[in-house]
């Protein structure tokens, strides 16, 4: 990553990584700005809180204190929206991008509860989710999640 772009929002440049190939739109459905707190659970078990930048029905931008690695398998619980997984496919720092993976049932449901998060009004977002739940991440380590894996 150039210098020039640490010094950006990470969303600015997840929005520019989105918009590079050839100048046409990558993204199978525009995201909305959604603002839900929640956890997330990175593929080697750690846990930590997050915070929905955007969302779609296919893609939803996370932050949160520690991005994984782009094809890492992630599974979040997120507010209104609850229970989804997925794979890391753009990641910035604190910020990362997950395309969600689901059969046309769960698709389905998953599009109502986003539909009915998207149209209530929201409070703004804090500039970092961790700061919301109050999390020390330097003292963050590996939890015994009560997440079932299907890893």
């Amino acid at each position: 990553m150039r210098h020039s772009e640490m010094d950006n929002d990470p969303l600015e440049i997840l929005s520019e990584a989105d918009d590079r190939r050839d100048g046409e739109e990558r993204r199978r459905d525009s995201r909305r700005p959604l603002s839900l707190t929640g956890r997330y659970m990175l593929a080697d078990g750690q846990e930590f809180p997050c915070q929905t930048v955007e969302a779609s029905v296919s893609s939803i931008a996370l932050s949160g204190p520690f991005s994984g690695r782009i094809g890492t398998h992630v599974i979040a619980y997120l507010g209104k929206l609850g229970r989804v997984e997925g794979v890391i496919q753009r990641a910035a720092p604190n910020m990362f991008v997950i395309d969600l993976v689901g059969d046309e049932t769960w698709r389905g449901r998953f599009s109502r509860r986003l539909e009915e998060a998207l149209n209530e009004p929201t409070k703004p977002a804090a500039q970092n989710s961790w700061e919301v739940f109050d999390v020390d991440i330097d003292s963050i380590a590996p939890t015994g999640s009560p997440f079932r894996s299907i890893f």
